[in-house]
């Protein structure tokens, strides 16, 4: 694919979701971050595209800057996670890197594994999850998403950075759980982060 067909590609995905740029329902200020912006064209996250295999990085900034209520960009997430051993050339990242970036950056994250349920009454204490799916569900391949708890709709909201209309959706317990990528015995793939430990003691 040439270099035009590219820019105008992204241009037209970038057009089809301006009017997606604000979130309107949230019952509290989450930062969201689209890998499909523009302003991530040329952003690398080791030797490949981050809006190609950046899911990890958008996820965890999406989480930090939400809990911390401070900007904390996919980029910088990026840069960490290749710094750091966690990033791998077509695989993008590795498991490890939730729990050992949110403890870089000072919060709790507990691994629930396939613990959906303690994850949702989790998520009404205040925190926000990440959750890796498996293809199809969010994405044609293994994909990180920010899940929160919408205290008003009663619901699970999905904060995918790979496709914003998500978003806009509520989804319940059973649809995450059937949505998650269970080849790994050892990490994740539901991990709870706060300010707090998930039992409530403060850190």
């Amino acid at each position: 694919m040439s270099l035009y067909t590219k820019i105008k590609n992204r241009i037209r995905k970038e057009w089809k979701r301006l009017w997606n740029t604000v979130i309107p329902f949230l019952c509290r200020q989450v930062v969201y971050y689209n890998q499909n912006s523009l302003r991530y064209l040329f952003v690398k996250y080791g030797r490949e595209e981050i809006s190609s295999v950046g899911c990890g990085p958008f996820a965890c900034a999406i989480v930090i800057s939400s809990l911390l209520k401070k900007k904390v960009t996919p980029q910088e997430i990026a840069r960490w996670s290749v710094e750091h051993g966690f990033y791998e050339y077509r695989h993008g990242s590795y498991h490890k890197m939730i729990p050992a970036v949110m403890a870089a950056y000072g919060l709790s994250c507990v691994d629930l594994k396939t613990d959906t349920k303690r994850m949702q009454q989790c998520l009404q204490q205040g925190g926000l999850a990440i959750v890796l799916c498996r293809p199809g569900t969010f994405s044609k391949g293994g994909h990180f998403v920010a899940v929160d708890w919408d205290t008003v709709k009663k619901a699970l909201r999905v904060y995918d950075s790979g496709n914003v209309l998500h978003c806009y959706k509520k989804y319940n317990e059973e649809i995450i759980r059937d949505a998650l990528l269970k080849s790994n015995p050892t990490d994740g793939p539901v991990w709870y982060v706060s300010e707090y430990r998930a039992g409530g003691e403060k850190i």
